[in-house]
């Protein structure tokens, strides 16, 4: 699954949704983007998904390769 698949499934009914992109290399873990789905580019929607945490309502933490 894309990160843009992923944010299109997030309901947004009043609530001011937000989203974390974590990128896990070799050997770290990098913060690529933080803020409104709608505020991403392209080279980010197209990142595969491993996983991701919910941390509150409308607040989404992804982690992709």
């Amino acid at each position: 699954m894309k990160v843009n698949a992923l944010t299109g499934l997030m309901n947004d009914f009043g609530t001011r949704p937000r989203i974390k992109v974590l990128k896990h290399t070799n050997d770290c873990t990098l913060l690529v983007f933080e803020g409104k789905p709608q505020n991403m580019g392209e080279e980010i929607e197209k990142l595969k998904v491993n996983s991701f945490t919910v941390l509150g309502e409308g607040f989404i933490e992804i982690h992709t390769q």
